[in-house]
């Protein structure tokens, strides 16, 4: 049987997406031994570690600790990547966080223009992209502070 792949917790991190970060960190040394808890299950048993990530998943501190992994990853798959202001990068760690940190560049800055936020692809009236939801509470929570100082 298929396993259930739902967004849990404040991110809505699926058990896909965090499974996936836990696979790069293991294929990168110097990630893996700065994240080994992600990485270390008190079994070996398959279906006791989708049981032990889903429950991870469900706590705050947890979705800390893999949100930093995430960002982890794409700092060093984009180490020279340039962004014009705060607010674009904002935007494309958003668009990578949406729409899939593999992609190119190129392809996460170009998802970050799709707008299917909040009802899907197919709803035809007014939406947003989630880059552009992602940076108006950016701008709307941390920005005035940043510029104060």
């Amino acid at each position: 049987p298929q396993a259930a792949d739902f967004s849990i917790g404040r991110f809505q991190m699926k058990p896909s997406f965090a499974e996936d970060l836990e696979r790069q960190l293991q294929a990168n040394d110097s990630l893996g031994k700065m994240y080994n808890n992600l990485l270390t299950f008190k079994s070996n048993d398959v279906k006791a570690i989708r049981t032990e990530r889903i429950k991870r998943l469900g706590s705050f501190k947890w979705q800390l600790i893999y949100l930093n992994s995430f960002v982890s990853i794409i700092n060093q798959k984009f180490p020279d990547k340039e962004f014009a202001s705060q607010a674009d990068k904002v935007s494309f760690y958003a668009a990578a966080y949406n729409g899939g940190y593999h992609k190119s560049s190129k392809e996460i800055e170009t998802s970050a223009t799709l707008r299917y936020y909040p009802y899907g692809t197919k709803y035809k009236g007014k939406q947003y992209s989630y880059s552009d939801v992602a940076v108006y509470y950016f701008n709307k929570t941390f920005a005035p502070k940043i510029s104060n100082k």
